[in-house]
C-alpha cells in the first residue's frame, strides 16, 4: 500500500534538491512563507531535530510537526504558508522539489512553458495513447518535443536554429531521453524524413516565419508522413485588420485559409478558430502586441 507522501507525490517529478543546515540554507526558512504554485515540497531530516509549522496569513499557527531522522518526511502543499520554528543544535536535511510532469523543463531547465493550447489538445485527444510517433515543426527551444519525449512518446523535432537544436539534444542527454531526435531544418526547404510516419503533427506558432510559396508543398508533406487516423495541430496568425505584426512574419494566413486546405485535401476537421491572442513582440507602450490567431486540429482518414 502507498504511503501517504507517495500517494501524493505520485505522477510528479523532483526538479530541485538543497540542504539544509546550521551553517545552510536555513535562515530564509525561519521566516514565514511559502512554495510557488504548483509547487510540492518535501523535507527529510537525516540528523538532529526540526519543528516545523504551518501557518495562516497572518502568521497563526494551524499545525506543527515534529521531524526526526528515520520519521515520515513532511510534505508541503503549493502555495501553503509555513517556517521553520526551530531545530536542533546540528541537524542535517534536504528539501526536494517537485512539479507535474509538463511543468518539468520550465523548472528544470528554465524553458517556456509547454503551449497551453497544445496541452489542452493532448489532455483532450491523446493523452491516453501510449507510445505516439510525434513531429514537432518548428521546434524552437524544445519546451514541447521535451515534454511529449518525458511523457514517453517517441519525438523527431524539426528547426533551423542550430543553438536551439543543441541545447533540446543537450537536455534529452542529461535526462537520459533515447525517445527525441533533434535536427537542423530549415522549414523553407523541403523535408527529408523518409520510411517514418507520425500519430500527431504539430506546429506552434512557427509557419509564420516562412514563404508563402513555401507552405503548401510542407503542409502537403506533413500529411503524406502521418498515419490513417493520424492527427494534425497548428496556430498560426491569420491577417485581420487593424492588427500590425512584425515584419518577420512573412506569411499570414487568410481567415479559414488553413481550414480550407485541410478540408479539401480530405480531412476531417475536429476543433477550428479564429481568436485575438498575443505576440511575444511589445508595442510602443511596452505591451504585448495583438494578433488574431487560428487554431486548427485536423485529422486524416485516408
Amino acid at each position: 500500500m502507498m504511503s501517504n507522501n507517495q500517494q501524493t507525490l505520485k505522477g510528479l517529478r523532483a526538479y530541485k534538491q538543497i540542504e539544509l543546515n546550521n551553517e545552510k540554507n536555513l535562515q530564509f526558512f525561519l521566516d514565514k512563507h511559502s512554495t510557488k504554485e504548483g509547487i510540492w515540497g518535501q523535507l527529510t531530516v537525516y540528523e538532529g531535530t526540526i519543528e516545523f509549522v504551518f501557518l495562516d496569513g497572518e502568521g497563526n499557527e494551524l499545525s506543527h510537526h515534529t521531524l526526526i531522522p528515520n520519521s515520515p518526511s513532511l510534505i508541503i502543499p503549493p502555495a501553503l504558508w509555513h517556517k521553520i520554528a526551530s531545530t536542533s543544535t546540528d541537524f542535517k536535511a534536504t528539501l526536494q522539489f517537485y512539479c507535474q510532469s509538463h511543468r518539468f523543463f520550465e523548472k528544470k531547465s528554465h524553458l517556456g512553458a509547454i503551449h497551453q493550447d497544445l496541452w489542452t489538445i493532448y489532455q483532450t485527444y491523446l493523452q491516453d495513447r501510449e507510445k505516439l510517433s510525434i513531429l514537432d515543426v518548428g521546434c524552437g527551444s524544445g519546451r514541447n518535443p521535451l515534454y511529449f519525449s518525458l511523457a514517453g512518446h517517441n519525438v523527431i523535432g524539426l528547426d533551423k536554429n542550430e543553438n536551439a537544436i543543441e541545447n533540446i539534444r543537450h537536455i534529452a542527454a542529461q535526462e537520459q531521453l533515447s525517445n527525441i531526435e533533434a535536427l537542423v531544418h530549415d522549414l523553407n526547404q523541403p523535408i527529408t524524413i523518409k520510411d517514418k510516419s507520425f500519430d500527431f503533427i504539430y506546429s506552434t506558432v512557427a509557419i509564420q516565419f516562412l514563404n508563402r510559396s513555401s507552405i503548401e508543398p510542407l503542409l502537403t508533406k506533413m500529411q503524406s508522413l502521418t498515419t490513417t487516423g493520424g492527427m494534425h495541430f497548428l496556430v498560426f496568425p491569420i491577417k485581420a485588420e487593424p492588427y500590425n505584426y512584425p515584419e518577420s512574419f512573412t506569411y499570414l494566413a487568410e481567415s479559414n485559409e488553413l481550414y480550407h486546405f485541410y478540408q479539401d485535401s480530405g480531412w476531417s476537421i475536429l476543433e477550428y478558430k479564429e481568436k485575438p491572442g498575443q505576440l511575444h513582440k511589445l508595442d510602443e507602450t511596452g505591451k504585448p502586441k495583438q494578433g488574431i490567431f487560428g487554431h486548427l486540429l485536423a485529422q486524416k482518414h485516408v
